[in-house]
């Protein structure tokens, strides 16, 4: 025995090897509670926070929240709330109204709590702007006011012309400070509930609550659900299944405990990341940095994905000491597992890395950290573990009596021995299926839903389908169209005085808004759109231009002395540019929240809606350019408008707003005139017609073709386009969560083809330059896009859209699958490095890795399919997606590739340049030095110059059968290998270090070859 202590013994240092690694993984361990613990307190839900600033959408949407605030809204309403009882309404309005900064919410938002701090901004109910509407300056009779709030703030009569029967609700906007984070607006949303139940005798159990804040928060519980409650159960079906495989409590604790430190280890960096952000960076606010829902699965996935890696160690070292003996069997098995467990640690984390490449933020930082926790776990794997077993060493018995990795079942054998010898079965069949389910990746479709993020019976949805059914559509989808200076007037000044463009009203402006809010209401998601005009008089209905001004007189000085009363909606651009500001009119359509809508559709229809309405305008403005070179003005013009045979509703609007510009009024004793003439009517046009054309100012059209056709017939006519000339016309701005969820929802295939990609060829070379061979990468490849296609494809045939939870699912079971991958063609190298044939080397690999690559697979599975009992539904989706791919993956690994190597394809797989000092140590010869290993091809070589070293004949039932697609040559090169037995295989006496017949064969293969060699 050599005396002479192990590297884990020897002190270089004054201390032993072990003590030193254990102290350094003591200090580590110790920043994990503390990170671990501030991390959950940045758990932050934004769905406006998911894509980068340099998108459009994101860009809209920052600019309309700078100009008409943040909309942190919630509505609150509750069972029996009607326009009936408002008794409660009222208290309940008053108190939240009057509610003062808290301390808890004063210490988030580090400021002092004061008299002027409140937690909620405004609140404003039902029956208030009922009130406000029937007042100054609107002056509306009670009924027009409650019609003008149904479907936002009123909800249908219950009872047919009852109004007492009509649900109401309130809406309590949150002040700057209690928006600081997910955690002062929890706060917020609790006094609420409290203040309800407690001061205004509302059961609280009928409350139904939504609203942006509301939203944020409830995805945040589910989070925070999935990490404290089915991250437990994950870790406790994780320890049944280790305790399973391993039979032995000191063993199935060290894995347990890195598993769990791993875990804890990814969710402290979270902090620490944000932590650097701030300090060095000089970051304002972590971007990276911070939990979110979606991020709360990752310390699950890197605790499966270290149970795995760990599960593989402990393996390792069973073999060791089963072959050799306890003594020096860490040292042995960490040299054996070092190379193939960083190399699927590097691959699993270049698979979870590639999601950083994603623009959607949670799935870049689920990227990010799962990957840097994938490294970390492995720096603990190779630090605890060994010392945990070189000092906590299980018993010899239970060593011993526990089944090894190397030994699989008769049955299991079986099969293996027959995926081989019939492999070109199982490769057509193979690739046949992987065919098939690739046609279904083009049908995939992917779908983003915050509300449907949540469980369908979790109180949130709940809570939504309650409030949309008795009150109106909820989900708000912003449109604000811009009038600029130029085109904005006093009631007195002339609205043609540039010459340049017609300059509205205040009132002309609001029909505007109005207008604009007709068109949205038209559209079947829309239930109501609110705009300024919901507050503002009532229109008139009148043809006589005096009238009109009137109106538009008395209107407009409301609106003008009223301002404040409208910045809801009406409001005058911020912005450091210097001249008058443009002058902002929003209209807030309410689109339902649970609906399924096809938002990339939505948005079209709603551009398409309103750009006409502008266009309409925009063409006004065109005209009076043309009249002014004539010297003329809208009003009193002759305009004949050419109109198609179907009189659209852009055409009508034309119409109407040359009307109301005076076209058909008397100037200068000239009597103006608006002729409507269908274009069919010029197409053979009588001399009447004629000279009534010719007596018009202008001939105008809003459609290019029918200018076209008129040109060929000699009549002049001009295509008014309607399009924006600049900054200095009409424009209008889309913006709200539904462009954004829309905009993600098409980034979401974008980057899960993206990271796929970018994994797949980083992998590849990885295994590339491991391999050594282009051929054997590519090839190595194939079984671990197999589980891939076939789920993914499924998905495309079923019509499963793909959420942000399935995405993350492609490229983790990337870097998964290819971690059995490395350890199976390890083995298979290693086999052919001894001279093996390409399907005794595969079996051995079977006999090696089999058992551990199930057991990591149904450890993982299972203890990742508890979070598909998640009411969160991206974790759910993940779990229960997740466990379908991890056992395609396993068919893969061990159906796919064995088949593979044993194929033709097989030759691309190179043996090693040299046997490793470990194999030696592995067969129990460790003071044997070995020459490097002949190629596979001088094989025939040594068997000429060198006859087979006899062994001990196996029984016949365990011999392993010959290989028939080897050559005669190949069969005879060397001597036959022995197949294992169950138990006695690998079984050896630590004190004597006897070998059993299949080491004994494989130690006499390893000298012939040395003499060989020699």
């Amino acid at each position: 025995m050599d005396p002479r202590p192990t590297f884990l013994d020897r002190r270089p240092l004054g201390i032993p090897n072990y003590l030193a690694i254990a102290l350094v993984a003591v200090l580590v361990v110790a920043s994990i509670p503390r990170g671990a613990r501030r991390a959950l307190d940045t758990n932050t839900n934004k769905v406006e926070d998911w894509l980068p600033d340099s998108y459009s959408e994101s860009a809209d949407l920052a600019w309309f929240r700078s100009q008409f605030g943040n909309e942190a809204f919630v509505v609150i309403s509750w069972d029996g709330c009607t326009l009936g009882d408002t008794e409660r309404l009222g208290l309940l309005a008053q108190k939240l109204a009057a509610e003062r900064l808290t301390p808890e919410i004063a210490k988030i938002a580090k400021v002092t709590p004061h008299s002027d701090r409140r937690v909620f901004e405004r609140v404003i109910s039902g029956p208030s702007m009922i009130d406000r509407l029937t007042g100054q300056p609107a002056r509306l009779e009670r009924d027009e006011a409650i019609e003008r709030l149904t479907g936002a703030l009123v909800g249908p009569p219950a009872v047919e012309g009852d109004d007492a029967t009509r649900a109401t609700c309130l809406m309590a906007y949150l002040g700057p400070h209690a928006m600081v984070n997910n955690r002062s607006m929890r706060l917020a949303i609790e006094r609420i509930v409290e203040i309800a139940a407690i001061d205004c005798g509302i059961d609280a159990d009928t409350l139904h609550l939504c609203g942006p804040p509301v939203d944020n928060v409830a995805i945040d519980i589910e989070g925070e659900k999935t990490l404290r409650t089915l991250a437990a159960l994950s870790g406790l079906v994780g320890l049944v299944l280790a305790y399973a495989c391993f039979r032995s409590v000191r063993l199935t604790g060290i894995v347990l405990v890195v598993a769990g430190l791993s875990a804890g280890a990814s969710l402290a960096m979270v902090f620490y990341f944000g932590a650097f952000e701030v300090l060095v960076m000089g970051a304002p606010a972590p971007r990276l940095g911070k939990l979110d829902a979606i991020l709360m699965s990752m310390p699950a996935v890197v605790y499966v994905l270290s149970l795995s890696g760990a599960i593989h160690l402990v393996n390792y070292y069973r073999d060791a000491v089963q072959v050799g003996g306890r003594r020096g069997a860490v040292e042995r098995a960490v040299r054996m597992a070092l190379v193939p467990c960083a190399l699927a640690s590097l691959t699993t984390a270049i698979g979870l890395a590639s999601l950083a490449t994603s623009d959607i933020l949670p799935i870049e930082k689920f990227g990010v950290f799962s990957a840097i926790g994938v490294i970390a776990a492995l720096a603990l794997l190779f630090s605890i573990v060994p010392v945990a077993l070189h000092r906590f060493a299980p018993s010899t018995a239970t060593s011993d009596s526990a089944q090894s990795s190397g030994n699989l079942p008769g049955w299991a054998r079986r099969i293996s021995e027959g995926i081989c010898i019939h492999y070109r079965w199982v490769l057509v069949g193979g690739g046949t299926l992987m065919v098939l389910f690739a046609l279904g990746l083009p049908r995939i479709v992917s779908s983003v839903d915050l509300i449907k993020l949540l469980h369908p019976e979790a109180d949130l949805v709940q809570d939504y389908k309650w409030l949309e059914a008795h009150l109106g559509n909820l989900v708000p989808m912003e449109v604000v169209v811009a009038v600029p200076a130029e085109l904005r007037r006093g009631v007195d000044d002339h609205p043609e005085a540039s010459g340049q463009r017609y300059a509205m009203t205040t009132y002309e402006r609001l029909t505007l808004a109005r207008r604009v809010s007709q068109q949205l209401e038209a559209l079947e998601p829309v239930s109501r759109a609110l705009n300024a005009g919901t507050f503002a008089p009532a229109d008139i209905e009148t043809r006589s231009p005096s009238n009109r001004r009137t109106h538009d007189y008395i209107v407009s000085e409301a609106i003008d002395e009223n301002r404040p009363d409208f910045r809801e909606f009406l409001r005058f651009e911020q912005t450091s540019d210097a001249g008058q500001p443009r002058e902002l009119w929003r209209a807030s359509a309410r689109v339902a929240a649970l609906d399924d809508i096809d938002y990339g559709q939505f948005v079209t229809e709603l551009k398409d809606a309103v750009e006409p309405v502008l266009a309409a305008y925009r063409a006004r403005n065109q005209l009076v350019v043309m009249l002014s070179t004539q010297g003329r003005q809208l009003a009193g013009a002759r305009i004949a408008f050419v109109v198609l045979r179907d009189f659209t509703s852009q055409d009508a609007l034309f119409a109407e707003l040359l009307r109301e510009a005076g076209v058909a009024t008397v100037v200068n004793q000239r009597r103006g005139k608006l002729w409507t003439v269908p274009a069919d009517l010029l197409k053979e046009p009588t001399d009447q017609v004629l000279a009534r054309i010719r007596d018009q100012d202008l001939v105008v059209t809003l459609s290019p073709g029918v200018a076209s056709q008129l040109a060929e017939q000699q009549i002049e006519c001009v295509a008014l386009q309607g399009e924006s000339t600049g900054d200095a016309d009409l424009s209008a701005t889309f913006t709200g969560v539904v462009p954004l969820v829309y905009k993600t929802q098409r980034q979401l295939l974008v980057s899960l083809q993206h990271s796929l990609v970018v994994a797949a060829g980083l992998i590849t070379i990885v295994l590339v330059v491991l391999l050594r061979s282009l051929g054997a990468g590519l090839a190595t490849m194939i079984p671990n896009l197999f589980p891939i296609v076939v789920v993914f494809g499924a998905l495309g045939w079923l019509g499963i859209s793909v959420d942000i939870g399935i995405m993350m699912t492609a490229s983790v079971a990337l870097g998964v699958a290819v971690d059995d991958t490395v350890h199976f063609v390890s083995w298979f190298r290693r086999g052919l490095s001894v001279g093996l044939s390409r399907y005794e080397a595969a079996i051995e690999s079977y006999e090696r890795c089999a058992t551990a690559m199930v057991q990591t697979t149904v450890i993982a599975g299972l203890g990742l399919a508890v979070f598909a009992f998640s009411t969160f539904t991206p974790t759910q989706q993940f779990g229960y997606l997740m466990v379908t791919i991890l056992a395609a993956a396993l068919v893969g690994d061990l159906i796919l590739l064995p088949a593979l190597l044993v194929s033709p394809l097989g030759r691309l797989f190179p043996a090693s340049q040299k046997l490793s000092q470990e194999v030696a140590v592995a067969i129990g010869n460790p003071e044997v030095e070995l020459a490097p290993a002949a190629e596979p091809a001088a094989d025939t070589r040594v068997a000429a110059t060198s006859p087979p070293t006899p062994v001990e004949p196996a029984p016949a039932s365990n011999a392993h059968s010959v290989d028939p697609t080897q050559s005669a040559a190949e069969s005879t090169s060397m001597p036959p290998v022995q197949s294992r037995t169950d138990n006695p295989v690998h079984s050896v006496d630590p004190e004597h270090g006897q070998l059993t017949p299949a080491n004994a064969a494989l130690r006499d293969r390893l000298r012939a070859l040395r003499r060989s060699a020699d």
